[in-house]
């Protein structure tokens, strides 16, 4: 199982690419029984799609295997990267700041942190204060895979599609704080396999895209980074999280605010029936 696993990894980085039209020609050459009704070359695809569906994230997106020509590829890199984008990009914007808060800091100022049921990992969304962000496991193949698609990505294609999303991603995850709070929300999910610790987990999101990187004039998530920067900017929005996570987290923190409250109240009615009958 180990000995599979690096012989993927290796598969996988960008300087052992061989060309996919000569994997595909050798795959004919083996002479290998298929049933009739299979066409040969799609079928190397799906066995590509099989043999890295765990590692490189590509579950979910079998129905996709029967759009994709073998000639428009040109390495196994490349095929995972055309499984990872949506059949439509997103029209693109420009990115105003790189400063996007955390995870912690959006959810000092109310916003709802929650997964969102997709099959897209990059399916991010901000609407009515909720933060929706698709499951996100950690593998021990992620910032190889990530980081070999990034490279490719940035040297090749003008569409940043990845690299944005991971910039994203590495905004919300800036502390250990951070990825606790995300995987108490379900959103961040660790493999069965030895992982580091937060700490580590935040080096690994930190890890493939350098800030310089990212184009701010051609950016995919620029709806999403203003409206989250526009909520943390209105004051009233953080003084009312402020006040629900300190004074309304438990029923008896809701009781004992109350009874403050009734308190001042009964202090006040007293100075002022003290004034009156001076």
């Amino acid at each position: 199982m180990l000995l599979d696993s690096l012989k993927k990894s290796d598969m996988l980085l960008l300087e052992n690419q061989l060309p996919f039209f000569i994997l595909v020609e050798l795959f004919l050459k083996a002479r290998i029984i298929i049933p009739p009704e299979r066409d040969e070359r799609l079928s190397f695809i799906r066995l590509t799609h099989h043999f890295f569906k765990s590692k490189a994230y590509l579950e979910g997106i079998d129905e996709l295997m029967g759009k994709i020509c073998s000639s428009e590829i040109e390495h196994f890199v490349h095929f995972i990267r055309i499984c990872h984008l949506p059949q439509t990009l997103p029209p693109k914007g420009k990115l105003r700041t790189v400063s996007i808060p955390s995870a912690t800091l959006l959810h000092q100022t109310g916003v709802k942190v929650q997964v969102r049921s997709t099959k897209n990992l990059y399916d991010i969304r901000f609407e009515n204060g909720a933060l929706e962000i698709p499951r996100f496991r950690i593998r021990g193949s992620t910032e190889s895979v990530f980081r070999n698609l990034v490279a490719f990505e940035q040297c090749r294609f003008h569409a940043n599609y990845i690299s944005d999303y991971l910039f994203v991603m590495d905004c919300l995850i800036d502390t250990p704080k951070d990825v606790e709070l995300l995987v108490d929300n379900g959103i961040l999910e660790m493999a069965k396999v030895k992982l580091p610790d937060n700490q580590g987990v935040v080096t690994l999101i930190n890890n493939p895209v350098p800030v310089t990187d990212v184009s701010g004039k051609d950016f995919y998530f620029d709806g999403v980074c203003d409206a989250l920067i526009a909520h943390c900017n209105i004051p009233w929005h953080k003084w009312k999280a402020t006040l629900k996570q300190d004074y309304f987290s438990t029923p008896w923190a809701v009781l004992s605010f109350i009874a403050a409250c009734l308190l001042l109240i009964l202090t006040l009615i007293q100075t002022v029936c003290s004034l009156i009958s001076l």
